[in-house]
């Protein structure tokens, strides 16, 4: 009898206690959630690449390629195509063909410290033996750089000679603050 009447208390506390213990649950899910840290990253930043392809003097070729980044955040961009390579007969592995950028964006008041990684491929010719295509040839430019870059002002992070050819690669950056 006394084993029961325990077991009556305790099931009519618990019964009690469930509107109490939810009320304390509800209020504490109303509470405003913690900032994220891209809220913490204080404001951002456009940053446009220019990559131009120069021969023999003149420019041949010239793309854009435009991140929006938070400080002290990286930004990544990738354009391009897979471009298949055999491996053995009727077995291919792909290969990512084309632009990849990473950056990242330091505020430091007057300059900005900019950290950029950019590799660009591209196939350059196929060959052909016995009459039958074989793998691709590529060419690929990679670069990887820290500059300190005025706010809005176009500048030129580097210059790069294409060893297989007389192409250069010169590669301007321009770093806007945006809000």
């Amino acid at each position: 009898m006394r084993k029961s009447v325990i077991q009556v208390f305790v099931l009519a506390s618990m019964v009690l206690a469930v509107p109490l213990f939810r009320g304390i649950v509800l209020a504490q899910e109303a509470k405003p959630p913690a900032q994220s840290d891209k809220t913490k990253a204080g404001p951002g930043f456009r940053v446009e690449y220019v990559v131009r392809e120069i021969e023999e003097g003149k420019q041949t070729n010239s793309r854009r390629y435009t991140l929006l980044v938070s400080n002290d955040r990286t930004g990544k961009l990738r354009v391009g195509s897979r471009v298949p390579f055999t491996v053995q007969e009727k077995q291919f592995q792909y290969f990512d063909m084309g632009m990849n950028i990473d950056c990242r964006v330091v505020d430091q008041g007057s300059a900005l410290l900019l950290t950029t990684f950019l590799e660009s491929s591209s196939v350059a010719a196929t060959r052909t033996l016995n009459s039958e295509t074989s793998n691709p040839v590529t060419r690929q430019v990679r670069f990887e750089e820290d500059s300190e870059v005025l706010p809005g002002k176009p500048t030129v992070i580097g210059t790069l000679d294409d060893v297989g050819s007389n192409r250069k690669h010169e590669v301007e950056v321009t770093v806007t603050k945006v809000m």
